[in-house]
């Protein structure tokens, strides 16, 4: 199985019909061919994506981000605002 949005196979299984994907941290399921898209939050809640543009934006902001809070330049985000502001730029 190959990841709808970074077309990594770096993905798992996560529930019937679920997917996961290591790379870009989305989660992910098909529906009549089509993929949905999901970031879980911090709570485990499914958050849905809606369009693969979108999902691509979020999970560049989190490998850019996880660059910096490694390097220890940068305080773990809140998901919430990101999302906002990706979805945000969107529309």
């Amino acid at each position: 199985m190959y990841c709808p949005v970074c077309q990594s196979h770096d993905t798992g299984k996560t529930g019937s019909g679920m997917y996961y994907c290591s790379k870009c941290l989305i989660e992910f399921n098909y529906h009549q061919d089509e993929p949905r898209l999901y970031y879980m939050d911090p709570e485990g809640n499914p958050i849905k994506i809606d369009s693969q543009e979108t999902a691509a934006k979020l999970a560049n902001y989190f490998e850019k981000e996880s660059q910096l809070v490694l390097e220890g330049s940068a305080s773990e985000p809140d998901i919430n605002d990101i999302l906002y502001k990706i979805i945000s730029r969107d529309h």
